[in-house]
């Protein structure tokens, strides 16, 4: 099967929706944190700063080497972060101190996050489309659709299986970023105001 621009739009559309479950995820569970491993509100709090700081120190240093990176490299690397991240939730605090491994596993994800922020839109932007502003909206909504898509099957999981087994979901969600991550390991890459290939 051949790999079009189409396939990069796609692709897309997939980190966008990893960026929704990167920082929509983890705040579902905070209770649940709470609870499990008797976090106090500060260190509740301190999740929440780590993740807004990672992700927006990468967004800030990666706009400004941006022209450094290889983007195949780049957003597979971004989408690796976040799948990192988000299993993490899950799997860091079973062998590290539980409040260190939720820290480590938010700033990945917000590290992945900010740099799937930076990398994505211009790879898109990129693209040999037609429609090139509706493509470019339609990525973009991708985050809200992933914001809502995240809620509402984490909850209908929640119900069905039952929050106590949250872990397991956490490695789910990090499907769709490893998805993506490998996507952008094959699909074309165009560089801005051309239509060649950028390898």
């Amino acid at each position: 099967m051949k790999l079009t621009h189409r396939s990069t739009v796609a692709a897309g559309f997939i980190g966008y929706f990893t960026q929704a479950i990167t920082i929509n995820f983890a705040p579902l569970l905070f209770i649940t944190f709470q609870k499990q491993y008797a976090l106090t509100l500060t260190r509740i709090s301190g999740l929440i700063a780590v993740c807004f700081c990672a992700q927006i120190g990468v967004d800030a240093l990666a706009a400004r080497f941006s022209d450094r990176f290889h983007p195949r490299i780049a957003t597979v690397c971004a989408h690796l972060f976040a799948a990192i991240g988000i299993a993490g939730l899950g799997i860091f605090p079973r062998f590290l101190p539980p409040y260190l491994g939720l820290l480590l596993a938010v700033f990945l994800s917000g590290a992945g996050s900010g740099f799937i922020e930076v990398m994505i839109s211009p790879i898109v932007e990129a693209c040999p489309t037609k429609r090139k502003s509706a493509v470019m909206s339609l990525l973009h909504s991708f985050y809200c659709w992933g914001q809502a898509g995240v809620a509402l099957l984490s909850t209908l999981y929640f119900i069905t299986v039952g929050v106590e087994n949250w872990t397991l979901l956490a490695c789910l969600w990090a499907i769709i970023p490893l998805t993506g991550g490998l996507l952008f390991c094959f699909v074309p890459l165009y560089p801005l105001g051309g239509e060649g290939e950028n390898k």
